[in-house]
């Protein structure tokens, strides 16, 4: 519950003061004043807070129907609407309470389901842990995925959660630090192969910050992502030709790089046809009130095991980027294939269940 804890009081501010309802009626101010609301008995992710509050302005809820029962787990509304669901809170469930007593020229928003979870049921502790720091269920990773996390992208995360750095300056520094990785390569020794390597590695850390970022500290992190898409493209695009020209790529290594170039053009096109392009377009059309949600997708479940950062480290330091390259030609083209096969099963397993 820490994180769910985390979530909420990035989401409404630093200064917020906190009220015990048995005191609410003598501290709460005019009945005029306006407050925002959230349910105790359901989690409301922090991304539909900050989009709830951003795109309403006056009265407001968000609300959706729960087994032919309208409940309103975030909501603004004044404080002497407040006033009559205390008596009740002991007895009847606060989103329900807090759609019964709202402002009767309240704006209305649809939260979507994947937006809220009953804190009554246990995914959604699980839902909180997720989207704060990517904690949840991570001790069914890799014990190097657990070591980077632990010892690296947590507490960097933490440290600049706190200051006015933005993800997308983390994005930033991190298409930065991989094309001077690809730099460092190309001076074709072993010591200049493994501190390249490192170098982008280290890339590969800060984007998961900048992602943990956005999470932990509730900060924009759209304006990066088209940022991040063009800049790791750059980033891959320069690694494979500046491996490609070392002596220890080998005889095949222009061919190698040219092969695994066009598997990661491949991959980007098919990320941006299936999951940017809609998300980017939604975004530029966005109308007041409506709460985003981001799909979950292969492609960011696939790039978060950052395999590429560890198997460059390990080849590096084996003498064998050749191997690399080898890697690469295949993997960058079997990622997209495995995108499709993983699309169609979803889209045949959805068809079967509707017949």
């Amino acid at each position: 519950m820490r994180a769910l804890g985390a979530e909420i009081s990035g989401a409404v501010g630093q200064r917020v003061s906190c009220v015990p309802s048995d005191s609410f009626n003598t501290e709460a101010g005019d009945d005029d004043r306006l407050v925002l609301v959230l349910a105790g008995d359901w989690y409301v992710s922090p991304g539909a807070m900050v989009d709830f509050i951003e795109s309403t302005t006056g009265p407001a809820l968000a609300r959706f129907n729960d087994r032919t029962r309208v409940v309103a787990p975030l909501a603004r509304m004044s404080v002497a609407s407040l006033k009559r669901i205390i008596p009740g809170l002991a007895n009847t469930p606060s989103g329900e309470l807090i759609n019964r007593n709202s402002d009767a020229d309240s704006m209305l928003v649809d939260l979507p389901a994947t937006e809220r979870h009953r804190l009554s049921d246990s995914v959604a502790v699980d839902r909180a842990e997720t989207k704060l720091f990517n904690r949840a269920g991570v001790q069914l990773e890799s014990p190097l995925l657990r070591l980077v996390q632990n010892y690296l992208t947590l507490p960097i995360t933490r440290r600049l959660a706190a200051t006015s750095v933005l993800p997308l300056h983390v994005s930033a520094a991190k298409v930065a630090l991989g094309l001077l990785a690809a730099w460092v390569v190309t001076a074709g020794s072993w010591l200049t192969g493994v501190a390249g390597a490192l170098l982008f590695f280290l890339s590969r850390v800060l984007d998961g910050v900048s992602s943990d970022l956005a999470r932990a500290a509730v900060k924009d992190g759209s304006s990066g992502e088209k940022a991040d898409f063009y800049g790791d493209l750059a980033v891959m695009a320069a690694m494979l030709w500046a491996l490609s020209g070392r002596p220890d790529s080998g005889v095949h290594g222009e061919l190698l790089a040219s092969v695994a170039f066009a598997g990661v053009v491949l991959s980007a096109w098919l990320a941006w046809k299936r999951v940017f392009h809609a998300q980017w377009t939604r975004d530029r059309a966005r109308a007041p009130g409506f709460l985003h949600v981001r799909p979950a997708s292969f492609a960011s479940r696939f790039a978060n095991r950052n395999g590429t950062a560890w198997a460059l480290l390990l080849t590096a330091a084996a003498g064998r980027l050749d191997l690399f390259l080898w890697a690469c030609a295949v993997a960058a083209h079997a990622y997209y294939l495995l995108w499709i096969i993983t699309d169609r099963r979803k889209q045949a397993a959805g068809d079967a269940g509707v017949a």
